[in-house]
């Protein structure tokens, strides 16, 4: 039931079942905790709720293995993914094909989540790779420009470094 009310938004009936001693980590069958379905909602408020009573921030689903904050990542929710760091989520864990919310963030064009990310200091070797694949699916000026930002982002501290050297 929990899942349930965190999937509709139902705040009032997660805060009832938690206070009913509802478990944060139960998982459904593809492994997806409560957490996982508020960061896919992007529902910090209920985030922090579950997180309050106990829930495991870095908790891998089934099969893919994507934590809350690799879905936060995917659906490019920059609020989210900051709340959930703030939390101590581990921004170098990888799902089951090796990637990183950083990967993530990178190859669906999510140049708010990149930026963030990077300030957080996270590994943006491999993302390189997936803005290259990732730009190739741009269709519209916006995605474009989202790229743009991003390719701005991973190459501007080695510009920096590059000049430092150079001198």
């Amino acid at each position: 039931l929990l899942g349930w009310a965190v999937e509709f938004g139902h705040s009032d009936v997660a805060t009832l079942l938690l206070s009913l001693g509802a478990r944060p980590g139960t998982t459904d069958r593809k492994g997806f905790t409560p957490l996982h379905r508020a960061a896919w909602n992007g529902n910090v408020d209920v985030g922090r709720l579950l997180l309050d009573h106990g829930a495991y921030i870095d908790t891998p689903s089934v099969g893919a293995r994507n934590t809350p904050l690799i879905l936060a990542a995917l659906r490019a929710d920059d609020r989210m993914v900051a709340f959930l760091v703030s939390r101590g989520a581990d921004i170098e864990v990888r799902d089951g094909k090796g990637m990183s919310a950083m990967d993530h963030a990178t190859l669906h064009g999510a140049a708010k989540v990149v930026d963030f990310l990077l300030q957080q200091g996270a590994d943006c070797n491999a993302a390189r790779y997936y803005c290259e694949v990732g730009v190739a699916t741009v269709s519209t000026l916006p995605q474009r420009h989202n790229f743009d930002q991003i390719v701005k982002s991973l190459c501007e501290p080695w510009s920096r470094q590059s000049v430092v050297t150079a001198l």
